[in-house]
């Protein structure tokens, strides 16, 4: 999708557009993409083409992800706006689109509790633990902070994540 163009309609005018110059747009291609391949993928090879399961953990993913994405468009906001760029960050502001990276956690929090409300111990806790040091991480740094930040830190929540609920559930199954 990065490299299709798409069909500005916007003003009245015909014209092409690039993914990233459609605020949010370029984000929400990430978290599709990250969703389709890690959630949607085995669940259509597993055969089961969809579910309350698949449904639930499709919301988390892209969720969790589309937060995790923000942080990136903060950290290139003065570059996309001297380039003519709109993102979200740059419509926003990094206080703001910080604010919706947190509501966007806020929301990946509520589907999990909904979701995995039968296992709270096993999958909600870790889960819920992943999105609090996430939002830790979103809302406690500048976007003038190091490429160790964006490309360990932020990226490493995406295995944090499962790496928590792995480890509850050896922990709850007594290994």
């Amino acid at each position: 999708l990065y490299v299709l163009p798409f069909i500005n309609l916007f003003g009245g005018e015909f014209s092409h557009l690039r993914l990233k110059e459609i605020p949010g747009g370029k984000v929400a291609a990430i978290a599709l993409s990250w969703t389709l391949l890690t959630v949607c993928m085995p669940f259509f090879l597993s055969d089961e083409w969809f579910s309350g399961e698949l449904a639930y953990t499709a919301a988390e993913r892209f969720s969790f992800v589309y937060a995790l994405t923000i942080p990136f468009e903060v950290k290139d906001m003065e570059v996309d706006r001297e380039a003519g760029i709109r993102t979200i960050a740059s419509l926003l502001g990094a206080r703001e689109a910080r604010r919706l990276a947190a509501a966007l956690l806020l929301l990946f929090a509520v589907i999990v509790g909904f979701h995995h409300i039968e296992a709270l111990w096993l999958k909600a806790l870790p889960l819920w633990g992943s999105a609090i040091a996430s939002g830790y991480l979103i809302w406690n740094h500048e976007s003038s902070e190091t490429e160790m930040y964006y490309f360990f830190w932020l990226d490493g929540m995406l295995i944090l994540q499962p790496s928590l609920v792995a480890a509850a559930m050896l922990v709850g199954r007594g290994f």
